[in-house]
């Protein structure tokens, strides 16, 4: 791969996702437990009519980052001190989202915005082990090996500190037990985020959507 420059300036960018509540209140412990590990069919919405639709969440990264959607006065100043856009698990934090789905929405949306930026705009996805919220769930973004290495060092860091994080308690995957982590090795799929960009990093992002919520239909 090509090298791009990182921004050193310090800008900040806060925005939702589009999927905040949509196990319901109270959340349940057996949903919420199947949410962390990208199991919970709600996760899967691709209905145009539902607000939580993978299509929102694609929508809601655009908004936020193409250049479009600010005045045009501020529009200069944005491209002379923002050269790449950094984030993590974006919405599979404590509004429960995949973060399967979460990384392919931000990548989709971002392939569609910046472009609007008229210059590289490079996207630099954190992928963490213990996340403060819903740790553990980002391991299964990785392949099988890489992701159990990933929820083996998700215990190992969390071991004693389930206090750290930011967790309610029906959260936890199993009562009683302190381990805070979402995922061990059995939750492990065989194919990682490294088979979707071999497969369709030469596509277009209308292509990859497609393909996106083609497959959450059939699953559905």
């Amino acid at each position: 791969g090509g090298s791009f420059m990182m921004s050193g300036s310090k800008p900040f960018l806060a925005f939702m996702s589009e999927n905040q509540g949509f196990l319901g209140w109270p959340e349940a412990a057996p949903a919420l437990r199947l949410a962390r590990v990208n199991r919970e069919p709600k996760q899967r919405e691709v209905s145009p009519t539902s607000a939580y639709a993978f299509e929102k969440q694609v929508r809601a990264w655009y908004r936020a980052v193409a250049l479009t959607s600010y005045d045009p006065a501020v529009r200069p100043a944005l491209k002379a001190v923002v050269t790449s856009v950094g984030t993590g698990p974006w919405g599979a934090g404590l509004w429960w989202g995949d973060s399967q789905l979460g990384w392919l929405a931000s990548w989709i949306g971002h392939a569609l915005a910046a472009p609007t930026w008229g210059q590289a705009l490079p996207l630099d996805y954190y992928f963490y082990s213990a996340f403060t919220e819903n740790p553990g769930n980002q391991c299964l973004l990785h392949s099988a090996d890489r992701c159990a290495q990933c929820a083996d060092r998700c215990a190992a860091s969390a071991a004693g500190q389930q206090h750290a994080f930011w967790l309610p308690g029906a959260a936890f995957m199993q009562a009683g037990n302190p381990n805070p982590c979402a995922v061990v090795s059995s939750d492990c799929g065989e194919n990682g985020f490294e088979r979707i960009l071999q497969t369709y990093g030469e596509s277009t992002a209308g292509q990859l959507w497609k393909a996106v919520e083609a497959s959450l239909r059939g699953a559905s």
